[in-house]
């Protein structure tokens, strides 16, 4: 793909996303901030964004070649035609929120003002007045001060009856002030302030940089509660195995949620009229719904039913995936529609819990039970065994237990791909995260490699700001945090853009920008990178080991966890397995306490990959090259002052096996992530991607002297500098001299 194209089909992805979220932003307002101007303001800036994606497709055509046009993601997935629909959803939500205020009854008081006061009150009706059109627009000449206002006024008053306006005599003429309300009016009104505190933007954006946490467990609400035991007591099963489910409600059924006929047809005659000029998407949208009704996922409604219910329709648009194996276009419905009384379908129904509970068949088929269980995210099945007979018996439970449901399984990718018909595999890479165009930072495993890789692409914004290089950041998406030499040195710049307070839409300092435009330059080379997906693991493994790394620096801090497989042919097998990484906090911290709390970062990511893999009874060891945080560890923690005692705890308490060790700065793979790497220094760094040398080595090789080394004094001062001060009080008790008391006279 050529520099130019690739520049285009950039520029045109912010564009689009910008459209998307005209409308999203624009529903996130409160009633008290839509305004007519608002919206009228929001309709212009939709309209210029559409003139402009409108323009950049024109040149992406022409700067396109044949054979681009056939492979590119744009034209495949008709991104354009996916922004129009955008487009038009939202310009259709703002045209009727203008038709609805514009036919607001203006109050009094706005009606005041746009009428000449000499017209409203007849005591006012022969007045010259010193501004004849008080509600006009024009701009004020000039602003007359209270120190200058008693040498305008003049003899002359004119007053009229109690509530309403006198008018003064001034040099310049009659000026009429008082109140303007109308007296005949029996409406009373009330005046509300409403405040809402919100967050700022700009402390948000700490919490991007700085508050990068391990996943923490989640608890049900009473609501998730409430819904998960509503399917268990109303679900049933057809007479082929398929579960059928009701509606959750949270009140009960609503017998009427406004209309929803009338947006369901107006969006639907919007999509025809685009059906009809593309005959070939016309067709596979119509064969896509022909499947539907065969199916029995539809059926068609009759009148009776309409007149006898209170039918609700829901609106539906195709999405075409151009990249998919297998369904090229399908129909999504939109439940979340707002009808003619503000709510949706959606807003009447519970949301339910995020889980995965084991199901009723699952005892006939153990293996595939614990894979749904523990190895599916979304509707993705992740599993493989030790040796292909296993892998055939599990695959043969697993597609047992899913027909029983009525859940087909395809789209299967494996490195070994046997007695699987061709229409159900997929030969391509399999990204991980759907939303491939909003990436620039993705991961993709290879099925005929077995391995990942990282998929990244160069972002060339026309102007650097502070908004373009955060929505850069946002996008690179790295679950496990493989690639955070590389994601940290982002972090650590948008931190720096924070500090110099510029605005979201002012281009960047030039020796920022330079460091930008190399950083995002460089990224590419990120694509050079294969990652192992086999760990060397199997069942009824011994002697497996998880090894972690701390470290710190003055900018961030940063842990990072090994697998340590050893093999019966002596051979030692290290995989990276995750890693974490923060941006020191702004408040100035020492770097010794930076390098506890990575060390409480690295205690966290353990727990998680310990528990998240079941490794039980597997050792764990530790590693920092800090001495100091060593001396505290190995303290009481009643010993320290509540800064250190409180992590200090946490270390001892969450993981109390650990085993903890001193290892040398340059054999410590966190150095790489709290440091950061550029993209061409990662490829090649054997430290990060596989540890220090010595780990693929018996123990007896490892540097861990038999007695912790004597600490040098600057060392053995930081340690005893957050030692808990102690405040001591001596009382001495002694007889008062009373001799000139017992003895004279």
């Amino acid at each position: 793909m050529s520099e130019d194209l690739q520049g285009l089909l950039i520029e045109q992805n912010c564009v689009i996303t910008s459209i998307r979220r005209v409308l999203i932003n624009f529903k996130k307002l409160s009633k008290s901030q839509i305004t007519l101007s608002k919206t009228k303001s929001q309709l212009q800036a939709l309209e210029t964004l559409w003139e402009k994606c409108h323009a950049i497709n024109v040149s992406i055509h022409q700067t396109a070649t044949a054979e681009e046009r056939k492979t590119a993601p744009y034209f495949l997935e008709e991104q354009f035609y996916a922004a129009e629909d955008a487009y038009l959803e939202a310009s259709d939500y703002l045209n009727d929120t203008v038709s609805k205020l514009s036919k607001s009854e203006p109050s009094t008081a706005e009606k005041a003002s746009q009428t000449r006061p000499t017209e409203l009150w007849p005591h006012l009706h022969d007045l010259k007045l010193a501004d004849p059109e008080p509600s006009s627009r024009h701009p004020i000449h000039v602003l007359i001060g209270a120190d200058l206002y008693g040498s305008l006024l003049l003899n002359d008053v004119r007053q009229g009856p109690f509530g309403t306006p006198t008018a003064q005599l001034t040099v310049l003429g009659w000026i009429v002030s008082g109140p303007t309300g109308n007296a005949s009016s029996d409406t009373e009104s009330a005046s509300v302030l409403n405040c809402v505190t919100c967050e700022e933007t700009n402390s948000l954006l700490q919490q991007f940089w700085a508050d990068k946490s391990i996943p923490a467990q989640t608890f049900l609400t009473e609501e998730d509660e409430r819904c998960e035991r509503h399917f268990v007591e109303t679900h049933s099963r057809n007479s082929q195995g398929r579960y059928i489910v009701r509606l959750p409600f949270k009140n009960g059924p609503p017998g009427n949620i406004g209309d929803t006929l009338q947006r369901a047809m107006l969006l639907y005659k919007k999509m025809k009229s685009r059906l009809l000029q593309r005959p070939t998407i016309a067709n596979q949208y119509h064969k896509f719904l022909a499947e539907y009704e065969s199916m029995g996922h539809m059926k068609l409604a009759s009148a009776c039913e309409a007149s006898l219910f209170s039918p609700v329709y829901i609106p539906h648009h195709f999405v075409l995936r151009g990249s998919s194996s297998t369904t090229k276009l399908r129909v999504v419905f939109n439940a979340s529609c707002k009808t003619s009384d503000g709510t949706s379908l959606n807003d009447h129904l519970m949301v339910g819990p995020n889980l995965q509970q084991g199901l009723d068949e699952g005892k006939a088929f153990p293996a595939a039970l614990q894979i749904l269980e523990e190895q599916t995210y979304v509707d993705d099945v992740l599993f493989g065994e030790d040796d292909i007979a296993t892998l055939k018996e599990t695959r043969a439970q697993l597609i047992a237990l899913m027909k029983r449901g009525g859940f087909p399984l395809h789209k299967w990718s494996a490195k070994l791909l046997q007695d699987i018909p061709v229409d159900q595999c997929e030969s391509s890479d399999r990204n991980l995260k759907e939303d491939d165009t909003l990436k620039v930072l993705g991961l993709s495993w290879s099925p005929h490699e077995d391995s990942f890789r990282f998929l990244a692409t160069q972002c060339s914004p026309t102007v650097h700001t502070k908004r373009s290089i955060l929505s850069f950041i946002a996008k690179l998406y790295d679950p496990l945090e493989w690639a955070s030499p590389i994601v940290i040195s982002a972090k650590i710049l948008m931190q720096e853009l924070w500090l110099q307070k510029l605005e979201w839409d002012t281009p960047i300092p030039e020796d920022l920008l330079t460091r930008w435009t190399d950083y995002s330059t460089d990224l590419c080379k990120i694509n050079d990178v294969r990652i192992p997906r086999w760990t060397g693991m199997h069942r009824n493994m011994i002697g497996v080991e998880l090894h972690g790394f701390a470290d710190a620096s003055s900018r961030a801090y940063a842990a990072v966890v090994y697998l340590r497989v050893p093999h019966s042919n002596s051979n030692i097998q290290i995989s990276l397995l995750a890693a974490k990484t923060k941006v020191a906090p702004l408040k100035t911290v020492s770097v010794p306490r930076l390098e506890l709390n990575a060390v409480v970062l690295l205690i966290r990511l353990l727990e998680w990959v310990r528990t998240s893999l079941k490794f039980e009874g597997v050792l764990l060891f530790g590693w920092t090259d800090s001495n100091i945080v060593l001396a505290w560890i190995r303290q009481h923690l009643s010993r320290w002052n509540s800064y250190v005692a409180n992590r200090v705890s946490e270390i001892q308490t969450r993981l109390p096996s650990m085993n903890w060790n001193h290892v040398r700065s340059k054999d410590n793979p966190a150095d790489c992530a709290s440091r950061g790497l550029s993209a061409t220094e990662l490829v090649r760094h054997e430290l990060w991607w596989s540890g220090p040398p010595w780990l693929r080595k018996h123990s007896d090789s490892w540097p861990i002297p038999d007695e912790p080394l004597p600490m040098r004094e600057n060392t053995l001062k930081t340690v005893l500098a957050e030692e808990r001060k102690s405040a001591i009080h001596h009382a001495d008790s002694s007889p008062e001299w009373d001799l000139p008391d017992t003895c004279s006279s």
